[in-house]
């Protein structure tokens, strides 16, 4: 009973401290984040956390591959150095070089590749 009233107190949404205007989406003349507030306040817990975690995800474009996924090979290089001690590599594409988009955020960064 306790663990259930310090777990519904701890739910309770409060004031922040300081004033802060609410967020206004306009389509023509009508606000509309309160109509999707409000429809995506009703569905189901679980489809709000699977379109969130959906819309948070990176495209799958944008996750660098290893050897692996482009030659079907082993990505990791396995090196005793001296007894007892290993050097361990893992090889994976170089993402500035084959991604158009991680080229465009290099020449931002000043990156001429």
């Amino acid at each position: 009973v306790i663990s259930a009233a310090i777990h519904s107190k701890s739910n309770q949404k409060q004031k922040l401290h300081i004033d802060v205007k609410p967020p206004i989406l306009y389509v023509g003349s009508f606000n509309i984040l309160p109509v999707i507030k409000t429809c995506f306040g009703m569905l189901p817990e679980s489809l709000r956390h699977q379109i969130l975690l959906a819309a948070a995800a990176p495209a799958s474009r944008s996750i660098p591959r290893d050897r692996y996924d482009i030659l079907g090979e082993n990505p990791y290089t396995i090196d005793e150095v001296k007894p007892g001690v290993w050097k361990v590599g893992y090889d994976r594409e170089n993402h500035f070089m084959v991604n158009q988009e991680a080229k465009m955020q290099g020449r931002m960064l000043g990156l001429d590749i």
